[in-house]
């Protein structure tokens, strides 16, 4: 829905997290008897008949904690206690599904190889992107995107973008009885934005298609456009929001900007990939 080729606008009214916390299990079990050992620089810690290294406390520690600069050794005994207690409780829970035998070895060998997977598939997306996301890049991505969207609006807004009217007139009319995101799914040809509902997430006046722009500006909050053509069809378009844009401070865009940029480098690169592929549904 925009014109421009370049990162969207970071989304820079949110800072968004550089890494992604993994969810905590909180297990209600009591962990009594933990000796912190003093005898092995190794071992940190003993609890009925486990023993944990500061390997391994280091590991729970990261997926506990926001802050990756946190070291075990710096934690107060308290903190270090229930560092442990949340590793003895992975490992008791571990323990506890292969004596029930909550998965089948089939089961656990697909998941493994899904991780395995994800695990390269992210290795070859950092590679990918490494040469793009440099400090110069971003800096230079952000003064042009603050030029960009200075005394701008911003946009949120779902569409379901059909071939021809008739079909977006149908499409209008269904929105009487079935939600506009089920619609999208079922029937936009903008297969970016289809399995998420048409979600066309943050946009910046001036940088949208003109046609779209033009029939937002003269749209409330939550209405429903009548079809709009443009160079790729017809769009059926549902505000959402519109507000002043709010431009965050280089720091605190920076992340957002890279993910933009590294996601657009992936695209670029699976692009190339698929290109002269002949897909035949079955």
């Amino acid at each position: 829905m925009t014109n421009s080729s370049q990162p969207q606008a970071p989304k820079l009214r949110s800072s968004k997290k550089l890494f992604i916390i993994a969810l905590i299990i909180l297990v209600g079990v009591l962990i009594v008897g933990f000796v912190v050992t003093k005898n092995n620089s190794d071992v940190v810690a003993k609890a009925d008949g486990y023993s944990v290294t500061l390997t391994e406390a280091t590991q729970r520690l990261r997926t506990l904690s926001k802050n990756n600069e946190v070291k075990y050794e710096d934690l107060s005994e308290e903190s270090k206690k229930f560092i442990i207690q949340e590793e003895i409780a992975n490992r008791m829970l571990v323990k506890e599904a292969r004596k029930q035998n909550v998965l089948e070895q089939k089961e656990i060998d697909q998941k493994l190889k899904q991780f395995e997977e994800n695990l390269l598939r992210s290795a070859l997306i950092q590679k990918i992107a490494a040469s793009d996301v440099t400090e110069e890049n971003l800096k230079k991505t952000y003064d042009e995107t603050v030029k960009k969207i200075q005394g701008q609006k911003e946009i949120k807004a779902h569409h379901i973008l059909v071939k021809t009217k008739k079909e977006a007139l149908d499409i209008k009319k269904k929105l009487e009885d079935t939600s506009f995101e089920e619609l999208a799914r079922k029937f936009s040809i903008d297969n970016k934005t289809a399995t998420s509902g048409g979600n066309l997430g943050v946009m910046y006046t001036g940088t949208m298609l003109p046609e779209v722009e033009k029939v937002i500006q003269e749209m409330s909050e939550g209405e429903v456009s009548k079809p709009i053509e443009t160079k790729f069809g017809w769009h059926i378009v549902r505000l959402d929001s519109r507000t002043k844009a709010v431009i965050l401070p280089y720091e605190q865009a920076k992340q957002p900007l890279a993910n933009d940029i590294v996601k657009q480098a992936f695209h670029k690169y699976i692009s190339k990939l698929l290109k002269g592929v002949d897909i035949k549904l079955m």
